[in-house]
């Protein structure tokens, strides 16, 4: 059983991570996540997202080919040059996403466009997705903040998403098979400006 932390110390010890225990999230615990989602503050209140949660293992890999297909469709030519074709990029581009095909849970936050104020939807989403991100790491959990790993165009493929949605970013989800170590604190002297900003 994963150890609860209070939301200070699960801000304070999160991490992102990229590979995942194959153990399946309760289903009581990622309601829980979903919920604190469900929380998170929205433009006007208007709450215009949804959460795809995405569990079975063959729907978490065809969203992430399909995403990885799109992503590398999406560039120009001059771009795939750089990086060795068409064919090396998509090869590389599943490789990196293979670890988050391991976290049991991908959970796909849409934008609704046709919400009362579809313009802050980019602000939103990723508000809701990092409050279930720290909800999650409160019971023991890791995540992941996703953008092109997870992409629009992805989800359209592979779940017939419609044009209303909007997917500024997802999160992946699990208990974490390796965690990255700690590292040092952010000095607040350095990054936090008090009263009027300071050029260096």
């Amino acid at each position: 059983m994963p150890q609860e932390l209070g939301a200070l110390e699960a801000i304070a010890v999160r991490r992102s991570i990229r590979r995942y225990s194959p153990e399946p999230v309760p289903a009581a615990d990622l309601q829980a996540i979903l919920k604190a989602g469900l929380a998170a503050p929205s433009s006007g209140n208007q709450r215009a997202w949804r959460f795809l949660v995405v569990e079975r293992e063959e729907d978490r890999r065809r969203l992430l080919e399909e995403s990885a297909k799109a992503l590398v469709a999406s560039l120009s030519e001059e771009r795939l040059a750089r990086n060795g074709g068409a064919e090396a990029l998509l090869r590389d581009t599943l490789q990196a996403a293979e670890g988050y095909a391991t976290a049991p849970v991908i959970v796909a936050v849409l934008g609704d466009t046709k919400g009362p104020w579809p313009g802050y939807l980019k602000h939103d989403c990723p508000i809701a997705a990092a409050t279930m991100m720290i909800a999650a790491r409160s019971l023991g959990y890791g995540s992941v903040y996703l953008t092109d790993t997870v992409t629009e165009a992805g989800l359209r493929a592979a779940f017939g998403l419609s044009a209303r949605w909007v997917s500024p970013c997802s999160i992946a989800l699990g208990l974490p098979a390796e965690e990255p170590e700690a590292r040092e604190p952010a000095d607040p002297a350095t990054y936090v400006w008090r009263g009027a900003p300071r050029e260096d």
